[in-house]
């Protein structure tokens, strides 16, 4: 939903996706707004996806980190919250996840 939403929506300063599912070879390159993407061990390689946003304006402001070591779910409901290894990575996810929003509101990019 998100990669659509930036794909289709005028006006979005961004989005993130984090253990990302249903999202299909080229979905990327129609991305109108920065990008953060957080995929687990579980979900596909996107680092070819990714390039595409090389060609964008605001790739600068996009961002991709793979949690080879979480699965799917981690940083959600799935996640094993009272596991202290699960928790310290999900809680990495977040802290990436306030940085990039924080970044994207106007007055951080003056």
């Amino acid at each position: 939903m998100v990669v659509s939403a930036l794909s289709e929506l005028d006006g979005l300063s961004g989005g993130a996706i984090v253990h990302p599912a249903l999202i299909q070879s080229g979905d990327f390159a129609h991305v109108n707004a920065p990008l953060m993407v957080l995929p687990s061990k579980d979900e596909p390689d996107f680092t070819a996806d990714f390039a595409a946003l090389k060609s964008k304006p605001f790739f600068s402001e996009c961002y991709m980190e793979r949690f080879d070591d979480m699965f799917h779910g981690f940083c959600g409901a799935r996640g094993d919250w009272s596991n202290q290894e699960q928790a310290k990575r999900a809680n990495d996810a977040i802290s990436l996840l306030a940085k990039f929003f924080v970044s994207l509101m106007p007055e951080q990019k003056s």
